[in-house]
């Protein structure tokens, strides 16, 4: 039986991985209602790869600028109480969804996540990045769940009530950790978060050490452990460079991109979405 909820999967050139994503999704033993791709303008076919496996395709007018963005985009078209946001190289093992249904029959949580593991495990720096998964969702998160208050929900792979998450106005892309950002303005406003280490998840990781040391090719370590990592300061995690906007409130916790890095307000250019 098909769960009640929507699937929202931005996506900017990622044809090459947006298809094992829907498959994984199909596969569930709760698949959800509807899976909506953001085709957030790319230049590679994803939206045709998408749209021949039978999903729902949105596209925007212009680049969002941001992985923020795009996902907000497609929020719009959700019709269904509870909404999954996953990443475009991300697939789920096969219970995934079902595993975290059950947290949400508690009025008061707002979003919740499982464990992240990278999905290929070859290279030495593929390893690297296993072995800070483990440690991180097996030490960090799990003390961070013991006291009730995960510091992220992850932004790979995470589930989240629908009427809570638009009367946050989806995710801001204020800074470059909007799960982050997303997950403390939900506790601000009285919600709870939940981690379920049985729901798995596998993004695909940095392979070589180019990528590793690329700012635009891997994500912030922060949604893993919850401490912002060495792309703080690093490229947009988008397809396009952010464009400045006023901002009238200022991140809970998170600094400004211009205050840890001076000087690099808006920096980065465009890149593949997909970050753990």
């Amino acid at each position: 039986m098909a769960a009640d909820l929507t699937v929202i999967v931005p996506a900017y050139n990622e044809a090459a991985s947006v298809a094992d994503t829907i498959r994984s999704l199909r596969a569930q033993t709760a698949p959800p209602r509807e899976i909506i791709v953001v085709d957030d303008c790319s230049t590679d076919g994803t939206g045709d790869v998408a749209r021949a496996l039978g999903v729902s395709v949105v596209r925007p007018p212009t680049n969002t600028g941001s992985k923020a963005g795009a996902q907000s985009f497609g929020l719009r078209y959700v019709r269904t109480p509870l909404t999954v946001a996953i990443d475009a190289d991300t697939v789920l093992a096969p219970d995934a969804i079902e595993r975290l249904l059950p947290v949400f029959d508690r009025p008061r949580v707002a979003a919740a996540c499982g464990l992240v593991l990278p999905r290929h495990v070859r290279s030495i720096w593929e390893r690297g990045r296993y072995i800070e998964y483990l440690f991180a969702f097996t030490y960090y998160k799990q003390v961070q769940e013991c006291y009730g208050k995960p510091l992220i929900s992850s932004g790979c792979f995470s589930m989240y009530r629908t009427a809570l998450l638009r009367a946050q106005d989806g995710w801001s892309d204020r800074t470059l950790a909007e799960d982050m950002d997303l997950t403390w303005r939900f506790y601000q406003a009285g919600h709870e978060v939940r981690f379920v280490p049985e729901a798995v998840c596998y993004p695909i990781e940095p392979h070589t050490f180019h990528l590793m040391g690329n700012p635009r090719a891997v994500s912030p370590l922060r949604s893993s452990s919850g401490i912002l990592g060495r792309d703080d300061c690093g490229g947009a995690l988008s397809g396009a460079a952010p464009r400045p906007r006023a901002r009238t409130q200022e991140p809970l916790g998170a600094a400004r991109l211009s205050d840890r890095c001076p000087g690099r307000a808006g920096a980065g250019v465009g890149r593949r979405y997909a970050t753990p």
